[in-house]
Order: structure tokens, then C-alpha cells, then sequence
């Protein structure tokens, strides 16, 4: 593939729920380092499509490819692929200590190379969180939701998906995922797609916006100075 072609491509992708369209008619290129965030209403189609990205969901029609080959039909993107949906990415029954072990081990990387890599998240992710003898299902709501963000960016991957991740954050979490993530695009290299309620946000470090509404893209721009604004405008939000 060349440097050109797209990293992800959605083709004629459709799911509904019951007559319900979740995702309809999409056609989409995403490109090799982009950061996307996708904003919509609830019900817009913004976690679905996530979850047809990763096939965990199959499409009524259409297909999603990485790298020019089928997500469904192959796993090779699998391995170069970090997200965080909702709890259901956790294992409850084990500790955030063996969880994050786990993950890295799957990924090939020695216990010294996972701990060198928790090391470059000192600021976003307290050390207690991690030592904790609790088990996960034991964790605040914030507390799992950050472990399951940091399962995601810890490890350095191709791609990284997350569902609303500044929610249940505290304000200096906020930040330093922020910095996680613009330093993910630029000493990675790497793709990030993010969906979020947080205008803001998404106008700070997204370099592309996509606005979904009842499963259909209403629009997609490059980031701008005015980017918030019309957002703003958008969703009828008073500045």
C-alpha cells in the first residue's frame, strides 16, 4: 500500500436495530496518523460505528478495512490495535496490576518492558491504582475507566480507539490525556479515533472532526481555529 492509500476504509456500511438505522450507507477514508474525534448526539451512530471498527459488532451490509483488508475476515490488526469501549474491555475478577501484565504479555513484552512502559504514564495514571490489591470490579467508576484508557494507549500500537475518554476524568487526568495523545500521533506515529461529547476537546486536539447524526456523517472538516464555533453553531450551544 502506499503512503496515500487510506489506513481505514468504510464501504457501504450499514447496522440497525430492528428499523432503527445505527449506521447508515457510511462511506469513509481515515489516513495513517491522523486524530479523529467524532462528535454526534446520543443515538447518532457514534458507538456503533466504533464497535464495527473492532468488529465486535457485525454489519448489516458493507464492510470495514485496515490496511486494505477485511476486519472481519482477518486479525492481523488485532495486535496493532489499542481501544477502551466501556467496562466490558476490563476483567473484573482481576487485579489493574495483572490486568495491564496481561495485556503486555499478549503484546510479547517482558514484565521489565510493561513496567518501562507504565513508567511513561507516572502522571496519568497514580501508582496506587496499579498496585492495588483490590480486584478491578472493586475500582471506582473513574478509577476503571482510566485503567481501561491506559490499557489502551500503554502500549505502543498502530491504531487507538476510545469511547468518550475524557468522561469520569478529573481535571489533570484530562490534561495528561491530552498530552498521552498528541504525543501518541507525533512519537508513534500512530492513528487515534476518538468519539466525545466534549466539544472542546475534540476542537483542542482532534486535527479532523466527522459530526454523525442518526447513523450518517452530516459533516467532516479539517480542524480550524473555528472548528468550536461551528460546533457550537451546530448543536445550537450558546458561546
Amino acid at each position: 500500500m502506499s503512503a496515500s492509500d487510506p489506513f481505514i476504509s468504510i464501504k457501504n456500511l450499514n447496522k440497525r436495530y430492528g428499523r432503527i438505522p445505527a449506521i447508515d450507507q457510511m462511506n469513509l477514508d481515515i489516513f495513517s496518523n491522523e486524530l479523529i474525534g467524532i462528535v454526534g448526539n446520543n443515538g447518532s451512530g457514534k458507538t456503533t460505528f466504533l464497535k464495527l471498527l473492532l468488529d465486535l459488532l457485525l454489519p448489516d451490509s458493507g464492510s470495514v478495512f485496515f490496511r486494505g483488508k477485511n476486519v472481519h475476515r482477518s486479525d492481523h490488526w488485532k495486535h496493532k490495535t489499542g481501544a477502551y469501549i466501556d467496562e466490558s474491555f476490563l476483567i473484573d475478577y482481576l487485579t489493574p496490576g495483572e490486568y495491564i501484565r496481561l495485556l503486555g504479555q499478549m503484546r510479547g513484552l517482558s514484565l521489565a518492558a510493561i513496567e518501562e512502559c507504565l513508567d511513561r504514564m507516572r502522571q496519568f495514571v497514580t501508582f496506587n491504582i496499579i498496585r492495588e490489591s483490590k480486584l478491578i470490579r472493586s475500582l471506582s467508576d473513574g478509577n476503571k475507566h482510566k485503567l481501561g484508557i491506559l490499557g489502551a494507549v500503554l502500549f505502543k500500537t498502530e491504531l487507538i480507539i476510545l469511547d468518550e475518554p475524557f468522561n469520569f476524568l478529573d481535571p489533570a487526568s484530562q490534561h495528561d490525556l491530552v498530552r498521552i495523545l498528541r504525543e501518541s500521533v507525533v512519537k508513534q506515529k500512530a492513528t487515534i479515533i476518538i468519539s466525545s461529547h466534549n466539544l472542546q476537546f475534540v476542537s483542542q486536539i482532534c486535527s479532523r472532526v466527522i459530526l454523525f447524526e442518526s447513523g450518517r456523517i452530516m459533516d467532516d472538516f479539517q480542524n480550524s481555529p473555528e472548528s468550536l464555533s461551528r460546533l457550537k453553531t451546530y448543536f445550537n450551544i450558546e458561546s
